[in-house]
């Protein structure tokens, strides 16, 4: 948190080969050290081989997962104590994922989670 002033929320470009934002988040979050470069053959990989199977473009079935896997209400703790649900926008439904993935302890390729909610390798057991 910075002393002085706001700190302006970064625009993030859009992918150079579908020209998709949301590619270009699934690219960062799949990228581990700084190799973006790796992190996008995994991606385009992944999306040649859904154009293979599936005859569709890939871009539409990816968005299409993404619709169906995200939150549509979100709960908000309100002021007289309870939880309300409200609708809530794209960045705050891909804000929900992320926190869900985040909770659950499944990160890409980082492991599976264990029954405390941590990665497998954690060490720890039941």
């Amino acid at each position: 948190m910075p002393r002085r002033g706001n700190v302006p929320k970064r625009e993030i470009l859009p992918d150079p080969m579908y020209n998709s934002v949301l590619v270009t988040k699934l690219v960062n979050s799949i990228m581990l050290d700084g190799k973006k470069g790796v992190a996008q053959k995994v991606v385009y990989g992944a999306f040649d081989l859904i154009k293979e199977k599936t005859e569709k473009e890939p871009l539409e079935v990816f968005t299409q997962a993404m619709e169906n896997i995200m939150p549509s209400l979100e709960v908000k703790a309100d002021c007289r104590l309870y939880a309300r649900p409200h609708r809530d926008h794209l960045h705050d439904r891909l804000s929900a994922l992320a926190h869900e993935r985040r909770e659950a302890g499944i990160l890409l390729g980082r492991g599976e989670p264990c029954d405390f909610g941590c990665r497998a390798d954690c060490g720890q057991s039941a």
